[in-house]
């Protein structure tokens, strides 16, 4: 097995990135690996058929406030992970991610997942899902809305499952 150097991450910065973004700075930091954070802005869909010139300035300020989001995570965990990057991207988030993680020749991705089910999974699809077939590298699939039951459980269990709180 090769010596791993990079994880990408793409985040969506909503209620839980900072789940993620958590998880993968530990892994990071045990595995002496670089991580290379991602978001993905996917509005052109949306703007496909609008003809303006004023649209690379919409595209500009659409991109602003992503742009400080990553622009203070990355600055957030400078200090536990050094090294560590972002980048954000106007575009369609599976299309891009791949296409990031391929570009960075990143050594696995860890996404975050929302844990959509039944009607939503099947009519949205899920991006995680996407990355996992489509993606060049290994995919760590990570639901933020259970990390506070692993950190409960971490807290009162050794690593021999003996209880220790």
């Amino acid at each position: 097995m090769k010596d791993l150097q990079r994880i990408v991450v793409p985040v969506d910065f909503l209620a839980n990135t900072h789940v993620l973004v958590r998880y993968a700075v530990d892994m990071a930091r045990k595995l002496s690996v670089t991580v290379l954070f991602i978001h993905v802005v996917d509005f052109h869909m949306k703007w496909a058929m609008v003809k303006s010139p004023h649209l690379p300035e919409l595209e500009k300020a659409i991109l602003t406030e992503p742009n400080m989001k990553m622009f203070n995570l990355v600055e957030g965990v400078n200090e536990t992970c050094p090294g560590c990057t972002g980048k954000v991207v106007p575009g369609e988030p599976v299309d891009e991610i791949i296409h990031f993680a391929k570009k960075q020749n990143a050594d696995f991705i860890i996404i975050g997942t929302h844990g959509a089910k039944g009607l939503k999974n099947f009519m949205l699809g899920s991006v995680a899902k996407r990355v996992v077939k489509n993606a060049h590298c290994p995919v760590l699939v990570f639901n933020p809305f259970k990390e506070k039951k692993r950190v409960h459980l971490q807290k009162i269990h050794d690593h021999s499952g003996k209880i220790i709180s």
